[in-house]
């Protein structure tokens, strides 16, 4: 019954680990690297609320795998290590506002700064929530 404990415990912090990793990735593309790299095209969204999703994942799911990490490690059981909630407050809310001033970090220094285009509004979930801003209208329509 230990060992089985223990395998589980394996495969939730190889999980998290994994789709950590994958969401860096995302956030990666998707936000940071167009601050530091020339691009012709850019998404960027009023509201935010996508890159505030995607960064606070990211701390969730890494306070998350730390927990069951550190259970792991000092042969506790599962469920015993728990965050404060004031800190994980404090660490979701700067993920937030992270996410939001990476997301208007993308809008003030590459799409006012380089005078980019807001592609037309197309229909589908990303085309509501994020926008393609590109230099030249000719490349919305290899978005």
């Amino acid at each position: 019954m230990k060992n089985e404990i223990k395998v589980r415990q394996i495969i939730i912090i190889t999980l998290g680990v994994m789709f950590i990793l994958l969401m860096v990735w995302v956030i990666w593309e998707a936000f940071i690297q167009t601050l530091f790299k020339s691009t012709n095209a850019v998404i960027f969204s009023f509201d935010g609320i996508v890159p505030i999703s995607c960064f606070v994942l990211v701390a969730w799911l890494a306070v998350g795998t730390y927990c069951r990490s550190y259970e792991f490690i000092q042969n506790k059981t599962y469920g015993d290590i728990k965050p404060k909630n004031k800190t994980l407050i404090i660490l979701l809310i700067a993920s937030a506002i992270f996410g939001l001033s990476v997301n208007y970090a993308n809008y003030f220094l590459i799409i006012k700064a380089n005078n980019f285009i807001e592609c037309p509004q197309r229909s589908g979930y990303k085309e509501n929530l994020m926008r393609d801003y590109v230099k030249d209208i000719k490349q919305c329509e290899r978005l």
